[in-house]
Parts: C-alpha cells; structure tokens; sequence
C-alpha cells in the first residue's frame, strides 16, 4: 500500500490518458535529466536511437524498448 507522502509519477505513454502525445514531452524531459546528470555514453546512445528512428529504420516501438531499457 503506498502512504499518502509518497510522490508518484505517471506517464501516458499511449495516449489513453491525454489528448497529446506525451511519449515526446517525456523523451524530451528524460533526455535533459541524463544530460545534466553527466552521462554522456548515454546521451550518445539515445541520440542514436532516436536518428535511427528518424531515418526509419527502427519501428517507434523498438524506439521505446531501445530507450526504456537504457535510462
């Protein structure tokens, strides 16, 4: 059971919840926190995934399970 204190953070990864796409939004937001945290190999990684996304030659689920994995 989870106390009234604790913090929560959800995500609509699926677009169920909102109206908007937040996968981008969060992508976005997750990116900067591992930036600003100094983890460059991941940085690199993540920015390769998404180029390899963006010329198609990933599917925007292997882009998820890629991205999931590694942060």
């Amino acid at each position: 059971m989870i106390g009234l204190k604790k913090k929560i953070y959800v995500f609509d990864l699926d677009g169920t919840l909102l109206n908007i796409n937040t996968f981008r939004y969060w992508l976005i937001l997750s990116f900067f926190i591992i930036f600003f945290k100094c983890r460059y190999y991941k940085v690199f990684y993540l920015m390769n995934i998404i180029y390899l996304r963006k010329r198609k030659l990933i599917s925007h689920s292997e882009l998820k399970k890629r991205y999931l994995e590694n942060i």
